[in-house]
């Protein structure tokens, strides 16, 4: 037979204390929380995922700009580079140009050394010393001229090539090119073509008055083909300016 006051214990255990509702309302209030968290926590991360989605895209976006800007500064270098190519190209075959003129004009008048065939002249006093036999100046300016219409390229005599300044004259006793004094015999080498050259010039008058005087005053003259001929540049000729004077007076 059971006791009352154990049935009472029993019921009492079996309908739970208040700890017991304790516990249980603050599990299911700890449960609502996390829930509550978790739901709030997913709702924050999709406008986060949305902003970093917006982010990315505004930089691809920046990315292409730069690279489309990039692509474009390379397209006008390249042109730039094109174009500069080109004119250094055209600048190079001008200056070939300049310079291939500079040296045939340099070969003409006598501002740079040539070097060729041609013919070597070779000219000096009759040796009985008269002065129908004497050569003058004059004579060698036009034995001079007539080589030059012979078809010489470049002229030098005894050494002193001729420019377009250069000048034939006497000085006292001795003849000067150049401003220089020579000595006979006069030797006058000329640049050319060997094969023409001493026939061409014995057709000129200057040709034929040395031979002239050869054969009638003993004036030495002699022409012969070179196979090669050095001759040097020109001498460098400063041409004075005349300025007004500052002083006073008459100009005396």
């Amino acid at each position: 037979m059971t006791r009352p006051d154990d049935d009472d214990e029993y019921a009492a255990a079996d309908r739970g204390g208040p700890s017991s509702r304790v516990g249980l309302a603050t599990a299911t209030a700890a449960l609502a929380v996390l829930l509550t968290v978790a739901a709030v926590q997913t709702q924050a991360a999709q406008p986060q995922d949305e902003r970093d989605r917006e982010v990315l895209l505004e930089r691809l976006a920046r990315e292409k700009t730069e690279v489309a800007v990039l692509g474009a500064r390379a397209e006008s270098t390249a042109a730039e580079v094109e174009e500069l190519r080109a004119s250094t190209l055209e600048a190079t075959e001008t200056v070939q140009a300049l310079q291939a003129q500079l040296d045939t004009q340099g070969a003409t008048v006598g501002s740079a050394p040539v070097r060729g065939p041609g013919v070597r002249v070779v000219v000096d006093d009759s040796d009985d010393g008269a002065p129908e036999g004497t050569i003058t100046d004059s004579d060698l300016q036009q034995l001079v001229n007539g080589l030059w219409k012979a078809g010489a390229e470049a002229i030098a005599v005894n050494g002193q090539r001729l420019t377009t300044l250069s000048a034939i004259r006497t000085a006292g006793q001795a003849i000067t090119v150049n401003y220089r004094s020579l000595t006979p015999p006069y030797t006058v080498a000329a640049i050319g073509d060997p094969e023409t050259l001493p026939a061409r010039l014995l057709e000129t008058a200057a040709g034929q008055m040395f031979s002239d005087l050869s054969i009638n005053f003993g004036v030495q003259f002699e022409v012969e083909a070179a196979s090669e001929l050095g001759l040097p540049a020109g001498s460098r000729l400063e041409l004075d300016v005349a300025t007004a004077s500052t002083k006073g007076g008459d100009g005396a």
